[in-house]
């Protein structure tokens, strides 16, 4: 899908014909399969999820720029556009007293045209920045994701006819902490992708000044009209970027108040002014035609290979090294085996003895060889029969004398003990009424010990012990 989309992008028709098939994707991902793209949104929104339907299985898509490109295209087109949510969104955060809340003003906004609200994050200024932000520096198509999300940011507050120009609110949309983080990434992302083309533009004037040294002048005339290009198209581009971060930075850009023709020349007035004014435009001079088209020329060959096109995928005829490789396969591989060592022999074979006898029709028609061919069964079944009958009677005797044994080895003993009762030897002195001993209380205990019959129950400590 990315690879057509790439195609696709560069003329109008098959780019008008892309939206169409997405957009009809989307109606039926949606379950909407009848009506317009209005209807589709609603159908998105009465289901009661906060997060929008997207095409797109995650928040970006940097292995396939192309498809996300159209895709966050056409979204936008559908969810905030002409439903009117980011005009009102806008127009929520103009109003706000204090520390600006997207969710707030989405939730408002949403409340205002009588539709579900969703999540902020799922605005498309947050969307395109993250795309930016994960595409490859060298996309040809970053430039333009960058002019997406610029468009989205530098966007002025809507107002009616006659009312004074409010300004914009793009950078309370990075507010707060987490968006102030997201904020920051921007903006190092944006000083990466300066920094990378211009180091492009430095390596491609020292490339040129090489080839120079080692060409003639004629062929050196030819190869530097091009490097020259293209050192200018990478200066250009690092321009750009530099412009994009200065526009991220710059508070001034949001006021209502703002004159381009102060500012300058660092920020590009002409650009900026045709984003200020709604020009959606792509700028297609920022764009690395000739990364395209290799990209694309890559693909055409793989496709080709892919499915038999050309002829890189047949084998060739391996060339003879030396005179050896003339000789016919069969000799040269017995003697490249006869240059390995000696292989391991087999493991002598064991013969093995058949569990069941062969019977054959004569043995089952005499009487005398069937029973000879059973004896040998039958003596292997009595045998074990009479282990298993001697073993269980040896068991049961042993059961038999364990019950006769064990009230001999053991008695029951009764045995009376006398416990003396001392007198409290507690003071007189401490007690309210005096009161005399007569002497110590006998108490006396009977108790039934079990004791092995050589065992002296009686004078045992551990019995005394016990009792005590």
């Amino acid at each position: 899908m990315d690879v057509v989309l790439r195609s696709a992008f560069f003329h109008a028709d098959a780019t008008e014909m892309a939206f169409c098939i997405l957009k009809q994707l989307h109606q039926n991902v949606t379950g909407s399969k009848h009506g317009g793209a209005i209807s589709s949104f609603i159908s998105w929104v009465a289901s009661g999820s906060a997060h929008a339907v997207s095409l797109l299985p995650r928040a970006s898509s940097p292995e396939s720029p192309w498809f996300a490109y159209f895709v966050l295209e056409m979204e936008q087109e559908l969810i905030e556009e002409r439903t009117g949510l980011w005009r009102e969104v806008l127009r929520e955060l103009a109003v706000a007293s204090g520390k600006a809340n997207v969710d707030q003003a989405v939730k408002k906004a949403a409340h205002n045209l009588k539709i579900p609200t969703l999540s902020a994050a799922s605005l498309s200024i947050y969307r395109w920045s993250q795309q930016a932000l994960d595409t490859p520096l060298d996309h040809p198509l970053l430039p333009l994701l960058w002019q997406k999300f610029f468009t989205l940011f530098l966007a002025r507050v809507p107002s009616a006819s006659g009312v004074p120009n409010r300004g914009g609110v793009g950078d309370k949309f990075f507010e707060g902490m987490i968006n102030l983080s997201f904020h920051k990434k921007l903006k190092k992302r944006l000083q990466d992708a300066t920094e990378h083309y211009r180091a492009k533009s430095i390596s491609d004037s020292v490339q040129a000044e090489e080839a120079a040294e080692d060409q003639l002048t004629d062929t050196l005339h030819q190869q530097q009209e091009p490097s020259t290009e293209k050192k200018i198209w990478y200066t250009e581009c690092s321009k750009l970027f530099r412009t994009f971060g200065l526009w991220l930075e710059e508070p001034r850009l949001h006021e209502p108040s703002l004159f381009l023709p102060a500012l300058p020349p660092q920020y590009n007035s002409n650009k900026l002014a045709a984003l200020l004014q709604g020009n959606v435009t792509p700028w297609f001079e920022y764009m690395d035609y000739t990364k395209v088209r290799e990209d694309q020329c890559a693909a055409l060959q793989e496709w080709e290979v892919t499915h038999f096109r050309t002829e890189d995928h047949r084998l060739k005829v391996p060339v003879l090294a030396n005179a050896e490789d003339s000789t016919e396969p069969d000799k040269r591989i017995l003697k490249r085996l006869q240059s390995y060592d000696s292989p391991v022999p087999p493991p002598p074979l064991r013969p093995v003895k058949p569990v069941m006898p062969v019977v054959t029709n004569e043995m089952l028609c005499n009487r005398g060889t069937v029973l000879d061919s059973l004896k040998t069964s039958f003596k292997t079944l009595l045998d074990y029969a009479l282990s298993y009958s001697l073993h269980v009677s040896e068991h049961t005797a042993l059961d038999c004398n364990f019950l006769e044994l064990v009230p001999q080895l053991y008695r029951d003993v009764e045995l009376e003990v006398v416990l003396h009762a001392a007198c409290d030897s507690e003071p007189h002195t401490r007690r309210g009424n005096a009161t005399y001993c007569a002497g110590p209380a006998a108490i006396r205990l009977k108790v039934i010990l079990h004791c092995l019959q050589y065992e002296d129950c009686v004078s045992s400590d551990n019995g005394m012990v016990d009792l005590e």
